[in-house]
C-alpha cells in the first residue's frame, strides 16, 4: 500500500509539476508581449 501511495503521489507531483510549468511559460509569453507593447507606444 505503501508504494502504490508513492506511485500516486510521484504521478500526482509529475502531473502538476508540468502543469506548473506549462502555466509559467505562458504566463512568461503573455508579459513578454505585454512588455513588448509597452516599449513600442514610447
Amino acid at each position: 500500500m505503501i508504494e502504490g501511495n508513492e506511485n500516486v503521489l510521484l504521478e500526482t507531483v509529475r502531473k502538476y509539476g508540468f502543469s506548473y510549468y506549462h502555466v509559467v511559460k505562458v504566463i512568461s509569453r503573455i508579459v513578454h508581449s505585454i512588455f513588448m507593447c509597452f516599449c513600442y507606444n514610447i
